[in-house]
């Protein structure tokens, strides 16, 4: 009988349904027992419908290559502390939903899905430059392209016309902006926290605007 890897799974479902890291490379063996279950790792999505369909497509997984696959969902806010703790323990999910810089931070504990990446490109016609930039460290590939949530910003132009400005275009530009559109009691607003939203929110209207913390060699 044919072994179940993570790696299989990821191959499997990665056009339809997963897009994850995968977790751990610690060189453990694959089991060729009679059933292996293979463990994921995500958040409680904010449509639970979204859950019980991954659910669904992983117990769809399962029978098709005669493994268990396990999904265990928890905050998005606990997820950062319980990566840090199955890293630090060296144990842990087969598999994991990756966010932000994740690849990056982990690099050495996960496993180089490049193989995947090649197979899945070939297939669907290739990968956006933000995928590649989001997953590609480099030792390789560190997880495999899922899903993109985009955050469009509006603008109200009727406060700018009243402040005499036009559409800003530069980093520079939306900070000069966004002083003289306080004082006028219009506050442009960005939201900066910990939570995921904040995150994705502030860093695509800082790079949009060509602001960078970071030099391309991530050091400067």
């Amino acid at each position: 009988m044919q072994a179940t890897s993570r790696r299989e799974f990821l191959r499997v479902t990665s056009g339809a349904t997963a897009g994850m890291a995968s977790w751990l490379a610690l060189g453990r063996a694959p089991a060729f027992a009679q059933k292996r279950e293979l463990t994921f790792l995500s958040w409680n999505h904010f449509v639970p419908a979204s859950d019980d369909e991954l659910r669904k497509q992983a117990d769809a997984f399962g029978k098709l290559a005669n493994c268990e696959v396990r999904v265990d969902t928890i905050a998005h806010l606990q997820l950062p502390a319980k990566f840090a703790a199955e890293a630090q323990a060296q144990s842990g999910h087969d598999l994991r939903l990756s966010f932000g810089a994740d690849p990056f931070l982990y690099e050495n504990l996960l496993a180089d899905v490049g193989d995947i990446i090649d197979e899945l490109g070939k297939k669907y016609g290739g990968w956006y430059p933000f995928a590649k930039e989001g997953s590609q460290t480099a030792s390789g590939w560190k997880a495999v392209p899922w899903f993109w949530i985009s955050f469009p910003a509006t603008y109200n132009m009727t406060h700018f016309k009243q402040a005499g400005l036009e559409t800003p275009k530069t980093w520079a530009e939306l900070l000069h902006h966004g002083k003289i559109l306080k004082k006028q009691g219009n506050p442009v607003g960005i939201a900066i926290s910990h939570c995921a939203d904040a995150n994705s929110t502030f860093w695509s209207v800082l790079w949009s605007y060509g602001g960078k913390v970071l030099e391309a060699d991530g050091k400067t």
